[in-house]
């Protein structure tokens, strides 16, 4: 399928409520680069930071307290 001049190689339609999907989508835990003083830090699998609801994809910033 083309859009304009543009190929399409791959979608997401979000069609499932619940958790993404894991054999298109990743999920990452802990700090990816901790020696550049990265603050952030990935959660696991979670309904509470991710999640599908109505064909749209939210994402959820959730502030923590965690161990240095």
């Amino acid at each position: 399928m083309y859009i304009g001049m543009y190929k399409l190689v791959w979608k997401e339609e979000f069609d499932e409520d619940g958790l993404l999907d894991t054999n298109e989508w990743e999920y990452y835990s802990g700090c990816p680069h901790p020696e550049g003083g990265e603050l952030e830090n990935y959660m696991i699998e979670s309904i509470n930071n991710s999640f599908v609801k109505d064909g749209k994809l939210y994402i959820r910033a959730i502030k923590e307290e965690t161990e240095a």
